[in-house]
């Protein structure tokens, strides 16, 4: 049974996001965390190296980082801090339309890398494998499936894409969008891990 939803602030959530994507545990986001969380997400998808899902995720993996570190990056040192990363993620996301152009477009690259029979939703093994390389743990991804899967079990795309998008833009998400990354500071975090 779900338990009851977390992360609470929106702030909260940015920061556990940071913690997943943080994939050598520095403490700063760099282009090498994000071309990490793309080739462990095309590695778990089983797909070939060099499919077009695969180039797909890479392409949007590496759009995100420079448009990160154009609008966050304010020392030009080519590091994101956590300080950095909340403001660029609230001036893009939150504030801005920078979440359609950039994490729905991501978003579906991923599952579509997934789901392998085209229904545009994923099976639990399918969501476990995709949650699994971006770090979440297996019960917090178990949960998530949980709130989402559909009568067949499974998650729906656009139900996926709803829970991501309240997750970084709602002051207060639904079920899914609270739980869908786990909590700030849960296993799984830093040094070993990545995300959307």
């Amino acid at each position: 049974m779900p338990t009851a939803p977390r992360p609470a602030t929106r702030d909260s959530r940015h920061m556990r996001r940071f913690e997943l994507m943080d994939t050598d545990g520095n403490g700063t986001l760099e282009e090498s965390d994000y071309t990490r969380i793309a080739d462990r997400l095309v590695a778990a998808s089983g797909a070939a190296e060099d499919a077009p899902e695969a180039e797909e995720v890479r392409r949007h993996y590496l759009t995100l980082w420079r448009t990160l570190r154009a609008k966050g990056d304010v020392d030009l040192d080519g590091k994101v801090t956590p300080e950095e990363y909340r403001a660029s993620v609230v001036q893009s996301f939150v504030d801005g339309d920078g979440y359609d152009q950039l994490m729905t477009p991501l978003a579906q690259a991923v599952v579509a890398l997934f789901d392998d029979d085209g229904d545009d939703a994923l099976t639990h093994d399918q969501y476990l494998a995709m949650t699994g390389a971006l770090g979440l743990e297996p019960d917090s991804a178990a949960e998530a499936h949980g709130i989402m899967a559909d009568e067949d079990g499974k998650v729906p795309a656009r139900q996926f894409l709803e829970a991501l998008r309240e997750f970084y833009v709602a002051p207060a998400p639904g079920p899914a969008g609270s739980v869908l990354f786990g909590s700030p500071g849960s296993p799984g975090s830093s040094g070993s891990s990545g995300s959307l």
